[in-house]
C-alpha cells in the first residue's frame, strides 16, 4: 500500500492510503503479527523514493509505541533499521529516524543508551573531506558525520528534564560540531536551543554533572554570537 503514495496519477489514492496507513498505525496487534508487520514495513522502509520512506517509517514509529510490549523481543531490529535510516541520502528520513529513536531511549524501549553513545561519537568523528570533494565519497562521510551528529543529537533530547551521568561527554561532543557544514551545523544548534530551555529551571543541580572544562565550553556556545546567526 505504501508505494502508491507516490503515484502522481491520481490525486485522491495518495491522500486515502496516508489516511489509512494512520489508522492501521494504532491498531493493536497480536504476538504473531508482528513479525510479519515489520518486514512488510522493512520493504517499504527499502523504497527508493523518500517519500515512501517517510510514511513507512512514521507508521514504524507509531506501531511500536503503541505496542511497546510485544516489539520489546525486537528491539535490536528496531534499532538497526532506525540507525541505517539515520545515514540516509533524503534528511528529511534522517531526521525522522533520530527522532524516533530519541522516543524509543525516553521511554526505555532503547536501555542501554550508552553503547549507542559510544557509536554515535565514532561517527561524528568521521573525517570530512576537502571543501572542493564532491565525490561519492565525500558525500558518504558527510552523511556519516551527521549521523553521529543526529544520534548525540536524539540522545541529549531523550533527557528532557534530567542529566545522567553519561550526558554531559554527549553534549560536549556535539558541541565540537557548531562549525561543520550544513545540516550538522543547524542539528547543532536546534539541539543545544532545546537543551537550554529544558534544563535550565534546575540548571544549579545539572550543573554539577558537568566539569569545569565542559562547562566552559557550554557557556561559549549557547552565548557565541556565532551560535545565533
Amino acid at each position: 500500500m505504501l508505494p502508491f503514495i507516490t503515484n502522481e496519477d491520481d490525486d485522491e489514492i495518495g491522500p486515502l492510503i496516508k489516511i489509512t496507513c494512520t489508522v492501521m498505525s494504532h491498531i493493536e496487534l497480536i504476538a504473531c503479527s508482528v513479525d510479519p508487520v515489520l518486514q512488510s514495513l522493512h520493504r517499504a522502509i527499502a523504497s527508493p523514493f523518500w517519500r515512501v520512506r517517510v510514511p513507512a517509517l512514521l507508521v514504524l514509529q507509531i506501531l511500536v509505541f503503541e505496542n511497546l510490549f510485544l516489539f520489546q523481543a525486537m528491539s535490536q531490529e528496531v534499532t538497526d533499521t532506525l540507525l541505517k535510516l539515520m545515514e540516509d541520502a533524503q534528511l528529511e528520513v534522517r531526521e525522522l529516524a533520530a527522532s524516533t529513536l530519541s522516543g524509543l531511549v525516553q521511554c526505555g524501549f532503547i536501555d542501554k543508551p550508552e553503547q549507542l553513545k559510544e557509536l554515535f561519537i565514532e561517527l561524528s568523528q568521521t573525517k570530512l573531506p576537502k571543501k572542493s570533494s564532491v565525490t561519492a565519497a565525500a558525500e558518504d562521510h558527510l552523511l556519516k558525520r551527521h549521523c553521529g551528529v543526529l544520534g548525540l543529537a536524539a540522545l541529549v533530547e531523550a533527557c528532557p528534564y534530567s542529566v545522567p551521568d553519561w550526558l554531559p561527554e554527549v553534549i560536549d561532543e556535539v558541541a565540537q560540531h557548531l562549525h561543520d557544514p550544513m545540516p550538522i551545523q543547524e542539528t547543532v544548534k536546534k539541539t543545544m536551543s532545546e537543551f537550554k530551555r529544558t534544563h535550565y529551571d534546575s540548571w544549579s543541580e545539572h550543573k554539577q554533572k558537568f566539569t569545569d572544562d565542559q562547562l566552559v565550553v557550554l557557556a561559549d556556545l549557547l552565548i557565541s554570537p556565532s551560535y545565533y546567526a
